[in-house]
């Protein structure tokens, strides 16, 4: 299978026409409450499982990069010189490491599953850590033995675990040196199943080593010891990382190659209310989902670079990786600090960029800070180069420029590491167009919106290169179909105009059978064809491209009976104003209007607010974006929320919002959800439950103060 024609280089599509379209409806489709079900436009007449008869699952793809790769980089880590304080250049492992690697690890864990008389086949085996190696190691290892890769999330607590762990049965778990606390204090009798645990990091350090003469002897190394006694008090055995391939080494098991139709993995949505569902996501599901990605690929026959750093027990994450992998890429993993992602680009210098809006915004903010709202002559020019090129990207939607692009985007890019990126992919939230266009014009690079849940792999639809403005998705994936079902509760139909509007409905090789040992939880979440409910709202234009517009299920019922959408609001405002971050809005039923906690970005406000403040002589200079101390104090006073306020009343009424949808009064703040604070979960979608609950005494404080705008009189 390493014949040239297996190579997925051979699979890429040119982009559709701009002004053609890119949804097709299928004939005869359309049933009453629903719009006609929407193909792709390239493959209107069947949906697409694979490129490549031979290649049927991501084992066959791993097998035929490995065959055409074998010494080509694979894996790249950076080490930390304590010397220099700094980390190194990347070095990698090849494919043909790689291979070696995957058959000792799951020769590894199918010796230790024999030893507890265990079954292999389709044994669940959990990974608990940050993104790394080990981490896709351990997921490569366990398709080529027919094992499910059960992800629990790195930033989630040790409730949430005991639930993963207990549901899934899960015999072993990889885990990083510190989640091994939280699964130890819980003890073999809250997760009774659970057998061995293996250790990524290597836990003998060199001191150590030294010590007892390079001999691994828990006896005489004191850390070792003090873990393995743990461990097994707590009633589990401990293998390191390197001790379970080692045992693999000594008898090699053959790999067992998946069929098609075999569970992978259970992947637990980052819910944003109760407890995870697993979704149950096979081989076919996931093939698939790369197979319906190459319309997004921008691919050269030059090499494939891709940086790994969001979190890999988030699928969006593992297709990029596999992705890579099916182009003979080189993965490099960030050196685990997200504050300093900045330096690994720059080392890595990806080829490809998969993100989210939030780390996006944060590039355009240290590019505006460092060019275009720099002080002096420096500034001054790169702000001409900005104008320049903004004016021609209004006028024919071009991103380059001849002039200004060697003298301001080229070394902006150089200095970035984002010199060779061809694509930055833009998911899991609504992003700013001025963010979006910022970094288009500023990088020189075509920056593309997608959509996708767990539930579908991750891929469900994208941006055409051309379509620049924001909220535009592209049409469905070829390896999927979609329609829109009525939601008369919130006046969404398909007979809506000019385009049709409701729930969007997914159905395809992709999209998951159903939720693990939940099956009323399956049933809900598929109607009587078999098409999966996303939760969200959608409309579908006359080019059949999506636009993701409101969530069916959070909304309140305001005292004077309005129902109000709030996430509608917040991706709204969002995508309109660059003064914000994050934001989550509160209504109640027994208050009549809304209140708001605001995230603001800390640039951008603090130049906007700046100018407003010096003009009337409320301080003197302008505002230190880091500094955060300073900006909280700022964002108390009164005058600077109801200055704030006003700005996005006035893109509410842009956006024809009713007076009762709009923010009346809110607390400013910088990055008030986070992973820490349970607010946030590991994809960056706002828990609302905790968020109200987090800042349930500000909010109620908020109603006691009133309405601000309409009740106010100062002006700032």
């Amino acid at each position: 299978m390493s014949s040239p024609d297996v190579n997925p280089l051979h699979r890429v599509i040119n982009p559709i026409p701009k002004g053609s379209p890119q949804g097709v409806a299928v004939p005869q489709s359309q049933k009453p409450g629903y719009t006609p079900i929407y193909r792709s436009a390239r493959f209107p007449d069947r949906l697409l499982k694979t490129w490549h008869p031979e290649v049927t699952t991501p084992h066959d793809v791993v097998n035929n990069a490995i065959n055409l790769n074998r010494h080509k980089p694979c894996f790249g880590r950076r080490s930390f010189d304590a010397k220099s304080g700094k980390w190194g250049p990347y070095v990698y492992e090849s494919y043909d490491d790689l291979d070696v690697q995957r058959q000792q690890l799951g020769s590894g864990f199918t010796h230790i599953l024999n030893s507890h008389g265990l079954p292999t086949m389709q044994a669940n085996i959990g990974v608990f850590a940050e993104t790394r190696a080990e981490w896709l190691l351990t997921d490569i290892t366990c398709w080529a033995y027919s094992m499910v890769l059960v992800s629990l999330y790195d930033a989630l607590g040790a409730d949430t675990s005991e639930y993963i762990l207990n549901l899934t049965e899960s015999p072993i778990l990889v885990a990083s040196m510190h989640n091994i606390p939280s699964i130890l204090r819980l003890g073999k009798s809250k997760i009774p199943h659970l057998k061995a645990i293996v250790v990524m990091e290597d836990i003998y350090s060199e001191d150590d080593l030294v010590k007892s003469k390079g001999v691994y002897d828990p006896k005489t190394l004191s850390k070792p010891a003090l873990l393995k006694d743990w461990v097994n008090s707590s009633g589990f055995e401990l293998y390191t990382f390197k001790q379970v391939m080692d045992l693999g080494a000594k008898k090699l098991v053959p790999m067992v190659p998946p069929k098609p139709e075999q569970l992978m993995t259970i992947n637990f949505t980052s819910g944003t209310t109760g407890v995870p569902k697993g979704a149950m996501l096979t081989h076919e599901n996931i093939l698939a989902a790369v197979a319906g990605t190459f319309i997004m690929d921008n691919v050269s026959n030059e090499p494939i670079y891709h940086l790994s750093y969001l979190p890999l027990a988030h699928i969006y994450e593992r297709l990029s990786s596999l992705n890579a992998l099916s182009y003979g890429g080189a993965i490099g993993f960030f050196h685990g600090n997200i504050a300093e992602l900045l330096d690994d680009i720059v080392a890595l210098r990806p080829t490809t960029f998969p993100s989210v809006p939030r780390l996006l915004r944060r590039f355009e903010a240290a590019v505006r800070a460092s060019t275009t709202d720099s002080p002096g002559f420096a500034g001054k020019v790169t702000r001409k180069a900005y104008e320049a090129k903004l004016a021609r990207y209004r006028e024919d939607g071009s991103i380059t420029h001849p002039f200004w692009d060697r003298l301001w985007t080229n070394k902006v890019k150089a200095k970035l590491g984002f010199d060779r990126c061809k694509v930055i992919i833009s998911g899991s939230a609504p992003i700013s167009p001025d963010t979006l266009d910022y970094l288009r014009l500023a990088l020189g690079i075509t920056v593309r919106e997608g959509f996708g849940m767990t539930e579908t792999a991750a891929v469900a639809c994208v941006a055409e290169p051309y379509d620049r403005d924001p909220g535009i998705l592209g049409g469905p994936c070829p390896n999927l179909e979609v329609r829109l079902r009525d939601v008369p509760e919130l006046n969404y139909y398909s007979s809506d105009k000019p385009f049709a509007r409701g729930e969007l409905m997914m159905r395809g090789y992709n999209v998951i059978s159903g939720y693990y040992k939940e099956p009323k939880k399956t049933a809900e979440a598929f109607d009587e064809d078999g098409f999966f409910a996303s939760g969200d709202i959608a409309s579908i234009d006359n080019l059949g491209r999506i636009h993701i517009i409101d969530r069916v299920k959070n909304f309140y019922k305001l005292a004077q009976g309005e129902y109000v959408a709030p996430e509608f609001i917040e991706s709204s405002l969002l995508s309109k104003c660059p003064l914000l971050q994050q934001i989550y809005i509160h209504g109640d039923s027994d208050k009549h209007f809304l209140v708001a906690v605001i995230g603001i970005e800390p640039v951008a406000f603090s130049r906007h607010i700046s100018d407003i403040l010096i003009k009337k002589n409320k301080i003197s200079s302008p505002i230190d974006p880091n500094d955060l101390n300073k900006l909280k104090e700022i964002c108390k006073i009164r005058d600077v929320r109801i200055s704030l306020l006003r700005t996005l009343d006035s893109i509410s009424t842009q956006l024809k919002l009713q007076p009762y949808e709009r923010i009346r009064n809110a607390i400013l703040t910088v990055d008030p959800f986070n992973a820490e604070n349970d607010t946030l979960t590991p994809s960056l979608k706002l828990k609302r439950r905790e968020a109200a609950n987090l800042f349930k005494p500000e909010i109620d404080q908020l109603y006691v103060e009133g309405p601000l705008l309409s009740a106010e009189k100062a002006k700032i």
